[in-house]
């Protein structure tokens, strides 16, 4: 069953680890509209619209489908299905710390020695709350995505 998408409880789009599809495993943009619960369900998808499109080039698209738009109505072939891995912000507090370490040595020179080597895990962890609290706060979210898991789908076109 297609599953364009879903949406969590803020309204927002939802594309985690849903399958897609794309023109070519090249494609640097995936940009099909249509997005599946499994890598089957996509490719069974895409399968049917390029049927379609190779019967009728002219009045088919592939848009939605793979993301592809063909401007000399030749016969798709083949296709790409891969997964979205939506990018997940986190916070390195360690890397914060020596930073602020390191500045503090910059312009203090040996008298900062040991400046914030007692953190305790559970100040870092509160560290990275309050950051990552920012974050959704001020609803900033990651609206991209990598692709994983891609595959060439090859077609038998007559």
């Amino acid at each position: 069953m297609k599953n364009t998408f879903t949406r969590d409880e803020e309204g927002e789009r939802e594309v985690d680890n849903k399958w897609l599809c794309a023109p070519s495993v090249d494609t640097e943009y995936w940009i099909s509209s249509e997005f599946f619960d499994t890598k089957q369900e996509a490719i069974d998808a895409a399968k049917e619209a390029i049927k379609k499109y190779n019967a009728d080039p002219k009045n088919e698209n592939l848009e939605d489908e793979i993301g592809y738009f063909a401007e000399d109505y030749s016969k798709v072939t083949s296709f790409a299905v891969g997964q979205a891995s939506v990018f997940v912000i986190s916070a390195d507090v360690n890397y914060i710390i020596e930073n602020i370490q390191e500045q503090a040595y910059s312009e203090c020179g040996d008298s900062a020695d040991g400046f914030l080597e007692d953190v305790t895990k559970e100040h870092k962890e509160e560290l990275e709350n309050i950051i990552l609290d920012w974050f959704d706060k001020h609803n900033y979210k990651a609206n991209f995505y990598k692709i994983l898991n891609v595959e060439e789908i090859v077609l038998e076109v007559e």
